[in-house]
């Protein structure tokens, strides 16, 4: 098995059952420190982070991220999960899967608004800026699991919000890249979705943030 099937591997089987398994992801179930969110938009002081070294919060809260400086690098806030004309498909049928028959891989459009200062980026609210975070606190990015051959023909249709990518200094816009969702019936998915910052001038990985999934999953708009 190469690198890439490796990787898929460990999400539809292993990462499959801590996405959407029977815990409720408590550090009792899981394994994994809980961590209650943050406020997000605090405009003093550098905002605490949780074991994964992201700003953590609730899922719909706005989040600007700041240099060591505070000045804004972006400020984003998630604003639904629009699952309208889009293909989902069953997570048994993904190479080396052997996690939960249950599990759905639903295509989704992560609808946000991003706000920028003065930062630049030709990558603001891309496919490959979002991952998802299992009960158990490992991070897939949502480009990995869309190499998996079984997805390329699961998409989204119809109008969208395209992704992100010259947005002006200063300005606002609203995006929606495709990503992959899975989800099962016992505890609605992924314990938060990430979004990884990339900016010019700002060193790969050093910002993140997490919104924690909804006490009633996560929420599809058709």
């Amino acid at each position: 098995m190469n690198t890439k099937n490796i990787t898929i591997a460990v999400l539809t089987a292993g990462m499959a059952a801590a996405l959407t398994g029977c815990g409720d992801g408590t550090a009792s179930d899981t394994g994994a420190t809980s961590t209650a969110p943050v406020p997000a938009a605090a405009s003093e002081g550098a905002p605490n982070k949780n074991a994964r070294g992201a700003i953590e919060a609730e899922w719909g809260q706005p989040v600007e991220v700041k240099d060591a400086s505070g000045k804004r690098i972006v400020k984003i806030t998630p604003l639904k999960l629009d699952a309208t004309g889009c293909d989902s498909i069953s997570a048994s049928k993904l190479a080396g899967s052997e996690g939960p028959t249950d599990v759905i891989v639903n295509a989704v459009r992560f609808v946000a608004k991003v706000e920028t200062g003065d930062y630049k980026s030709s990558q603001w609210l891309w496919q490959s800026n979002i991952d998802l975070i299992a009960n158990n606190g490992q991070v897939v990015t949502n480009l990995d699991l869309s190499q998996d051959p079984a997805l390329s023909d699961i998409e989204c249709h119809g109008a969208m919000n395209p992704q992100l990518i010259g947005v002006p200094t200063n300005s606002s816009k609203v995006g929606g890249p495709n990503i992959y969702l899975p989800i099962g019936k016992t505890n609605g998915g992924p314990k938060a979705i990430g979004y990884a910052v990339m900016a010019d001038g700002v060193p790969e990985g050093t910002y993140r943030v997490e919104w924690t999934r909804p006490a009633d999953g996560w929420q599809l708009i058709k």
